[in-house]
């Protein structure tokens, strides 16, 4: 048996699940964790070499424990499949994304957090959009971008990367993504204290290139949104817990260029929310330009 539990889902990330790892082995090398560690990865509905980088990766990184379950197809299908698997003393798992980079120091503390506060049933790291030269990519995540814009601290779980209570996970089968529900519940359930944020724990990722792929992350949120609020309208009275918008103080410190992208973005933003409600198009399509492995150059 080991002390802790890393899940990693994993559907088609044949582009980037090595190095993930190799970030996951690096974080882990610069900045042990106190007690023994497995990494419990999920293939769920994996149509590429996805498996093969995995087992590649089983060998050149030994010290992670690398071991491989599978699901049917789904985030949530996955997740569950490695707390059920998980064969680790501790009562939590820490979830990574396999498109991410992990920075140094981020497992270890997150792990401490959840050691030194029993009252957590939840909670997140944070994350950081890698900078990538060119207006498109600038305008289409610059909030991510900027994020000394918010006043607000972030009250909610980041799906990339977050640890929880394996008795805390619960999330309905009618619901595609994992932050949004757990967020609500848990808060509403056990009160403000249920997410907490660890500092200086964060994880860094490619946001939507193109167009395409902003418009499907646009209605990937719209739509599980709407699906939450007509299922548990109790969640209604959150709205105001969570909101994080960008403070007009704040936006006024940015150079004329940076405002101009972000007025641009709010426009495209508008539209797409309008356009989504309305669109037939699937809610769950993966994002086709987040995969890069520019990330770990």
């Amino acid at each position: 048996m080991f002390d802790y539990t890393i899940g990693i889902p994993a559907r088609n990330e044949s582009k980037t699940i090595y190095q993930m790892l190799d970030s996951l082995n690096a974080d882990l090398s610069i900045q042990p964790v106190r007690g023994t560690i497995e990494t419990v990865i999920c293939v769920n509905g994996t149509s590429d070499n996805t498996l093969k980088k995995i087992l590649i990766a089983q060998q050149d990184f030994p010290k992670i424990n690398i071991r491989v379950v599978e699901s049917e197809p789904g985030l949530l299908l996955a997740q569950r499949k490695i707390i059920h698997e998980s064969n680790s003393k501790a009562n939590f798992v820490l979830f990574y994304n396999a498109d991410i980079r992990i920075n140094l120091g981020t497992t270890c503390r997150i792990i401490k957090y959840l050691n030194e506060h029993p009252e957590a049933h939840a909670v997140s790291g944070d994350q950081t959009p890698l900078k990538i030269p060119g207006v498109k990519y600038a305008i289409l995540n610059i909030e991510a971008l900027h994020p000394e814009l918010f006043r607000q601290p972030r009250k909610y779980l980041i799906g990339r990367c977050f640890g929880i209570r394996k008795t805390s996970y619960y999330v309905p089968e009618r619901f595609l993504s994992d932050d949004m529900f757990l967020s609500n519940n848990l808060v509403l359930l056990h009160g403000p204290s249920a997410v907490q944020m660890v500092q200086n724990a964060s994880v860094v990722y490619i946001g939507p290139q193109t167009f395409k792929d902003y418009f499907r992350k646009i209605k990937r949120y719209s739509d599980e949104l709407e699906k939450l609020y007509k299922s548990h309208p109790k969640f209604i009275a959150l709205k105001a817990y969570f909101n994080r918008q960008p403070d007009s103080d704040l936006v006024n410190h940015l150079s004329i260029y940076e405002k101009n992208l972000l007025f641009v973005h709010d426009i495209i933003k508008y539209v797409f929310k309008k356009v989504a409600r309305i669109s037939l198009t699937p809610t769950w399509v993966p994002l086709m330009t987040t995969k890069d492995r520019k990330l770990y150059e």
